[in-house]
């Protein structure tokens, strides 16, 4: 049985570690019908729940996380506290998860002094789980409570969604950032004069590695685009020239526009579906409608000009309006214009695209400059407290599989390849980032022949090149 006073220690100590574990078991169990998870930080306080899973039919699910070892120190008064705040701030709650670092204890012979039975365990959770029902039903509101024991999170460990976790949480598996920053360090000194870190590193091509990490600078470089789209978006007056179906094009335009801040406005997380694909349709439609608008005002404005006068005559003041107000909308509508295209560059952009992808390919020729990018980006991941693996072709040999030769080369060997990318998925998700797995020089060493053998197997890539799929995102060169 699972110990949990050996789960790993936080900045915070391990109730810290325990809340992001039942959170992670939460967000790898989704109930049925769920839609989004949302993790919830709040110094300061929660809301009463750490985690909720939204469901499609407008419900939530919440999970809270209490550290106690002992049935017999929880404090219920505290768990009381949270359930009053999760009913008085989460509405639409109709499930709450209570997690329990203990097991419960049942009835024993012991009596008080009074001769009644000894309070235990699960009689105290039946005796708060009425009150809790009875404060729901006086809002009007049916809720489910439902512990989460020690016991039942060990069998949670057990499922295959949640491979790799307890590895991790209970240091089966050590990922700590000085153990992963002295394995990196081994690799770079193989590379030997591959690599100098007082070097230049392109900044082009290092947004790449943003994108695989899902970082901050990413983020940057997202808000930085949406707020050139937000400033461009209004467009003004529109000239009273214009017809109906240039008025209701320009609606469209201004939905659209405002569809696609409102999206960027809140980009998926690291481990949630890229939405590049979606803001590319909406830009594109725009850009189309755009076009269509310009096309429209500039043949307004050429006729408009184009207005027979004997040269004496003044121009009417309203045609005069007419004409500057169709310049001043033409102006704005090519500034929109552009930003929407600023957006489409966006998503077409590297960065975005290893970030939708969670995988790139450093090809070129030697002396290029491959390894030094590679080996830089994995320290400057490490730094960031982003968990890195970093291997090169040479650490191959042809004999066994490239899973179980990573492991060997990690010192993992009593694990297996799946707990180990489940192990760097937690750590990754605890920082808030992806984990990076990054293999240079692969056409050297046996890593060549172990690429050829995948290809002409036809198993390429093998899993050790597809552990995006679990811990977040991976690289290699060639």
């Amino acid at each position: 049985m699972l110990d949990f006073t050996r789960i790993i220690a936080g900045v915070a100590g391990q109730r810290e570690t325990f809340e992001e574990l039942v959170c992670q078991i939460a967000r790898r169990v989704p109930p049925k019908g769920s839609s989004e998870f949302r993790r919830i930080h709040g110094a300061g306080g929660d809301g009463g729940v750490e985690a909720v899973w939204l469901l499609k039919n407008g419900e939530e699910v919440g999970y809270q996380a209490k550290y106690y070892v002992t049935s017999a120190g929880i404090d219920w008064a505290a768990i009381d506290n949270s359930v009053d705040t999760a009913l008085s701030t989460h509405s639409a709650m109709t499930t709450m998860h209570i997690a329990i670092a203990c097991s419960l204890t049942g009835p024993t012979r012991r009596r008080t002094k009074a001769g009644a039975p000894t309070v235990n365990g699960w009689s105290e959770w039946d005796t708060r789980k009425a009150k809790w029902t009875a404060n729901a039903a006086v809002l009007g509101r049916a809720v489910e409570f439902v512990p989460w024991t020690a016991p039942d999170l060990e069998e949670l460990l057990t499922r295959p969604e949640t491979i790799g976790l307890s590895d991790y949480w209970f240091g089966a598996i050590e990922m700590t950032p000085e153990r992963l920053t002295a394995e990196c360090q081994r690799t770079v000194d193989a590379l030997e004069e591959r690599y100098h870190p007082e070097d230049h590193v392109d900044v082009s091509t290092r947004s790449v590695f943003d994108g695989l990490l899902h970082n901050a600078a990413l983020g940057q470089t997202i808000a930085t685009t949406r707020a050139v789209l937000v400033d461009t978006r209004r467009l003004g007056r529109r000239p009273a020239i214009l017809g109906s179906a240039d008025g209701a094009r320009l609606d469209t335009i201004d939905a659209l526009a405002t569809k696609l801040i409102n999206s960027m406005a809140q980009p998926p997380g690291p481990r949630d579906a890229a939405a590049y694909p979606s803001w590319e349709s909406t830009a594109l439609e725009l850009r189309k409608l755009l076009f269509e608008s310009i096309e429209a005002d500039g043949d307004l404005l050429r006729k408009a000009k184009a207005a027979p006068s004997d040269g004496t005559t003044p121009i009417p003041i309203e045609e005069g309006n007419d004409r500057a107000s169709l310049d001043y909308h033409l102006h704005g509508l090519r500034k929109l214009q552009d930003a929407v295209g600023d957006v489409l560059q966006l998503t077409a952009s590297s960065a975005c695209r290893a970030d939708a992808t969670r995988f790139a390919l450093l090809d070129g020729r030697a002396g290029s400059g491959k390894s030094h990018l590679i080996a830089s980006e994995i320290e400057r991941a490490l730094a960031s407290r982003a968990p890195a693996l970093f291997m090169i072709g040479t650490d191959f040999t042809t004999h066994g599989t490239p899973e179980n030769q990573t492991l060997a080369h990690f010192e993992w060997g009593q694990s297996t390849f799946d707990k180990m990318l489940g192990a760097l998925s937690a750590r990754a998700e605890a920082e808030g980032t992806r984990g990076l797995v990054a293999i240079d020089a692969l056409n050297e060493g046996a890593g060549a022949a172990l690429c050829y053998r995948g290809l002409r197997d036809g198993c390429w890539p093998s899993p050790i090149w597809r552990c995006a799929c679990h811990a977040g995102a991976n690289t290699w060169t060639t």
